[in-house]
C-alpha cells in the first residue's frame, strides 16, 4: 500500500469509539482497502477507481463503503458481498469530499474541483425498491473553486477552499422529493424559528440576500452570472447517473408544452444551475500566500494570497515593492512574464509559500553562487506598500564592482549580531593598549576587469583562449587575467522568514588559477601555481571566535580582530523588525532537518549568546572575516567572428575558442576585439578614426541576429539569447 489520502471508519455504538471495527483506506493507487480495527488485518480491497481516492465514508453498522475519486464518480460497495453496488456521476469532475450523517448513508453531500456541492438522498429508493439511478440529486451551491470539504449542520451546510474563508450555503430539503411526490422550486431546509415566522420569510430572505452582495463587493468579489439562453429551462437537479433531470422541475410541464409549440417540436436547452448562488454568511480567515514566481533576476518575487491580492516583493530588502488591483484579474504566470527582465542569474536560495507566508532558504552549497553587478542593484519603484519610491543608490561602489547575494542577505540578516560582536570584541594590544575591532574593513580582494584602479587588475576583460585543434603536439591554455571576480557584496535571501540550512563543515573545491601574462600565443604555457592551503573549517561561530582570538594574541599579529565585510561589500540594508529567521541543520543519515534556532532580525542581537553556539561556521566566516566558500566558477565557451568577413577582420585564429567567467560583460568582449583589431596594421585607420570612443559607441555586438547590450553577460546571452548546446557564436560589426 503506497500514500493514504482518505481514511474512514464505522460508526461507534452508544458513542464508544472502540465499538468500530472497519477502517477503510484509499489513496493513487485507486484502490479502497479495508482493515480489521481490531487485529489490524486485511478484510478486502475494491478495485474499479480509476483515480486517486480522495475521500470515503463508511455506514455505522460497516455494511456499505461509499468513495470519491478523481477519475469524478462515487462509487458505493457492499462489504457483505464485497461487490461494487452502484456508481453516481453526477460530478463533471475530481471528488474531493463526501459527508454523511446517515447511519446508512442514504442521504450524503460531495464536492468536487470545480466547486460544485451536491446532496444527493436515496432514502426512497430503499423504501420503494428502486433503482439507485431514480435516487434525487441536486446542486446545492458552486463555489467556483475547489471545495476541499463540505460539512452538513442542521440546516446549514459549510465549505472550505483553498482560499482562508469559510462559507455557510441553505441547505435543501430533498425528503419530499425521495419519499414524497414533490415538484416544484426546491425548498431550503427551515428552522424552528423560520416555522414560527412563515409571513416574514420572503422579506428575510432578501434582506439576506442584499446584505451578501454588499458583503461579497466589500471581499471584493462578483456575483457569479448565470446566464440562462431564451430557448432554455434552468433545474437545479441532476441524474445521479449524470446530466440535468426534469424530474421534480417545475418547469417540466413547461418544457414539454414549449416543445409542442415551437417550431419543429426543437428541445429546448437545459440549463443547471445551484439551488443558492450566494453564501449566507462568510468565516474570514488568516489571508495567507498560496502561489508564488520567483523572477529571472532572482531578487524579485510574484505572489498570490488567499485574498487573490497579487504583489511583487524584493528579497534583498524584505519588503513588497508593488501591490497590483486584484480587480484588474491579473494572472501571475502572464504577469511575471511581463515583468521578467531578459537576464540570468544563478539560483543562490530556494522560495517557497507552503507555510502561507514567504520563505526563502539557504543553503551553504548554492547561496553563494549568484553574483549581481552593482549598477544592476538600483531598484526604482514608485508602487511601495508605504507610496514612497523604494530605491538604493549604488553609485559609489565601483562600476564593475560585482554583489554578492548570498553575503548580502547573510550580513543584513544577521546585522545586529555582527554589531554586537565588533562591539564587544577587543583585542589587546602587545603595548597594553586596546584595539577596537571596529575600525572600517578594507574592502575585499581586487575584482576582476577594473582598469588599473585602487589595485584592480589592469586588464580589460577575463577572457581564457583555448586551442580548439593542437597546433602542435601539446598546447596549454594561455590566459589574459584568468581573475574570476572575489568580489563579496550584498545578497538578499528572502527577507520574510530567512532560512539558514548549516551543516558545520563546507566543501571545499579548487581555487581559481591566478592570472598569468597578457600572452595570446596558442602554444604559451600557464606557470603552475603553489597548492592552496586548506581552509580551517568550524562547527560554530563561538569556534571561529576563539580561533580569531588565539591568532589575535601572537606577538606578530597586527591589525583588529575582524574583519567583516566592507560597507562596498555590503552596502546596510535594513530589513523589518519582524522578518522571522530559522536556523536548522541537517540530521545525519537521514532526509529531515532540526531546528536550531527560531527569531526575528529584531532579536539576533539580543539571542547573541545562543547563537554563538548554533550560527555555523561558515556563516561565521561571512560575518567576521569576509570569507566565502571557495568553488570553481562557472565558465561560457564563445568565438567571436566578423559579421561580415569582407569588411572586417577576424580576431581569433579558425582553432582558438574563448571561455570567460559567466558574469562577463558583452562590453568587455568588445573590448577585447578592439585590442585585436589594434594589432593588426590593416585596421590601424579605423582605429585611428574611433580613438577616445567607447568600444559600444563603434561596435556593436549580435548573437543569433539579436543585438546584445554591452551590459549583457555571456551567462544571459547563452540562456536567453543562443539557447542551444556548444560554444556561443557571437560576431561583431564596425558601425
Amino acid at each position: 500500500m503506497g500514500s493514504v489520502y482518505a481514511l474512514a471508519v464505522n460508526g461507534s455504538d452508544n458513542g464508544i469509539a472502540s465499538a468500530s471495527t472497519l477502517i477503510a483506506s484509499g489513496g493513487p493507487e485507486a484502490i479502497v482497502n479495508l482493515w480489521d480495527s481490531r487485529s489490524g488485518d486485511p478484510v478486502t480491497k475494491f478495485v474499479g477507481h480509476s483515480g486517486n481516492i480522495r475521500s470515503i465514508l463508511v455506514s455505522d453498522d460497516g455494511e456499505w463503503v461509499l468513495s470519491g475519486s478523481s477519475d469524478s464518480s462515487i462509487k458505493l460497495w457492499s462489504v457483505t458481498s464485497s461487490r461494487l453496488y452502484h456508481t453516481f456521476d453526477m460530478h463533471d469532475d475530481s471528488v474531493w469530499s463526501l459527508f454523511s450523517q446517515d447511519p446508512s448513508l442514504k442521504v450524503f453531500y460531495s464536492s468536487d474541483r470545480s466547486g460544485v456541492v451536491m446532496k444527493t438522498d436515496l432514502r426512497g429508493c430503499v423504501e420503494k425498491h428502486l433503482d439507485f439511478d431514480e435516487g434525487v440529486s441536486v446542486m446545492v451551491c458552486n463555489e467556483h473553486e475547489g471545495v476541499s470539504k463540505v460539512i452538513s449542520a442542521g440546516s446549514n451546510l459549510w465549505t472550505a477552499t483553498s482560499n482562508s474563508r469559510i462559507h455557510r450555503w441553505r441547505n435543501v430539503n430533498t425528503g419530499i422529493y425521495s419519499l414524497g411526490n414533490g415538484v416544484g422550486e426546491v425548498p431550503i431546509e427551515e428552522s424552528a424559528e423560520t416555522n414560527e415566522k412563515k409571513e416574514d420569510e420572503t422579506a428575510k430572505q432578501n434582506d439576506s440576500q442584499d446584505t451578501d452582495n454588499e458583503k461579497k463587493k466589500e471581499d471584493g468579489e462578483k456575483d457569479e452570472e448565470i446566464k440562462v439562453p431564451d430557448n432554455s429551462i434552468k433545474t437545479s437537479f441532476i441524474q445521479v447517473s449524470g446530466g440535468p433531470s426534469l424530474q421534480f422541475a417545475a418547469a417540466a410541464e413547461a418544457h414539454r408544452t414549449a416543445r409542442e409549440i415551437s417550431p419543429g417540436g426543437k428541445e429546448l436547452d437545459v440549463v443547471v444551475q445551484p439551488v443558492s448562488e450566494n453564501p449566507i454568511e462568510t468565516l474570514r480567515g488568516h489571508v495567507g500566500l498560496i502561489k508564488h514566481r520567483l523572477l529571472n533576476d532572482k531578487r524579485r518575487v510574484l505572489t498570490l494570497d488567499t485574498a487573490g491580492d497579487v504583489k511583487l516583493w524584493d528579497l534583498v530588502r524584505g519588503v513588497v515593492l508593488q501591490s497590483f488591483d486584484r480587480t484588474l484579474g491579473l494572472d501571475l504566470d502572464t504577469l511575471a512574464d511581463q515583468l521578467n527582465p531578459l537576464a540570468f542569474v544563478s539560483n543562490w536560495c530556494q522560495v517557497s509559500v507552503r507555510t502561507g507566508e514567504l520563505y526563502v532558504s539557504l543553503e551553504e552549497s548554492t547561496c553563494f553562487d549568484a553574483e549581481v553587478y552593482s549598477d544592476d542593484l538600483i531598484i526604482d519603484h514608485t508602487g511601495s506598500e508605504d507610496g514612497s519610491a523604494v530605491r538604493q543608490d549604488m553609485t559609489d561602489i565601483p562600476e564593475d564592482h560585482r554583489v554578492n547575494y548570498g553575503k548580502w542577505v547573510i550580513t543584513n540578516l544577521l546585522h545586529n549580531l555582527q554589531q554586537r560582536l565588533l562591539q564587544d570584541e577587543i583585542k589587546p594590544s602587545p603595548n597594553g593598549s586596546a584595539t577596537s575591532s571596529t575600525s572600517e574593513p578594507k574592502p575585499s580582494a581586487p575584482i576582476a576587469g577594473s582598469k588599473g584602479t585602487n589595485g584592480y587588475s589592469s586588464s580589460p576583460y577575463d577572457i581564457v583562449h583555448k586551442v580548439e585543434e593542437p597546433v602542435e603536439t601539446t598546447t596549454k591554455e594561455t590566459t589574459n587575467n584568468v581573475n574570476t571576480s572575489n568580489s563579496q557584496s550584498n545578497s538578499s535571501g528572502g527577507g520574510m522568514f530567512g532560512r539558514f540550512k548549516g551543516f558545520g563543515k563546507s566543501k571545499k573545491d579548487k581555487t581559481p588559477a591566478a592570472s598569468t601574462n597578457n600572452t595570446t600565443t596558442p602554444a604559451a604555457t600557464t606557470p603552475q601555481e603553489p597548492p592552496t592551503p586548506k581552509a580551517v573549517e568550524y562547527n560554530s561561530l563561538n569556534d571561529l571566535i576563539k580561533d580569531l582570538k588565539k591568532k589575535a594574541s601572537s606577538p606578530n599579529h597586527t591589525g583588529s580582530l575582524f574583519n567583516p565585510p566592507s560597507s562596498t561589500d555590503c552596502p546596510f540594508v535594513a530589513f523589518p523588525e519582524h522578518t522571522k529567521i530559522m536556523i536548522s541543520e541537517q540530521l545525519p543519515n537521514s532526509g529531515d532537518t532540526m531546528d536550531l534556532y527560531r527569531g526575528t532580525v529584531g532579536t539576533v542581537g539580543t539571542d547573541e549568546t545562543r547563537l554563538r553556539e548554533v550560527v555555523p561556521g561558515w556563516m561565521g566566516k561571512v560575518l567576521l572575516e569576509n570569507e566565502l566558500p571557495v568553488k570553481e566558477p562557472p565558465k561560457v565557451g564563445f568565438v567571436v567572428q566578423p559579421e561580415d568577413e569582407s569588411k572586417s577582420p577576424s580576431v581569433t585564429a579558425a582553432n582558438i575558442r574563448l571561455t570567460a567567467y559567466h558574469m562577463l560583460r558583452a562590453r568587455k568582449v568588445l573590448l577585447y576585439v578592439v585590442e585585436r583589431l589594434s594589432a593588426d596594421p590593416t585596421m590601424s585607420e579605423t582605429i585611428q578614426t574611433h580613438k577616445g570612443q567607447q568600444p559600444e559607441e563603434w561596435l556593436e555586438l549580435y548573437c543569433q541576429g539579436h543585438k546584445i547590450p554591452p551590459k549583457m553577460t555571456v551567462a544571459t546571452i547563452r540562456t536567453r539569447v543562443w539557447r542551444s548546446g556548444g560554444d556561443v557564436v557571437l560576431k561583431y560589426r564596425i558601425v
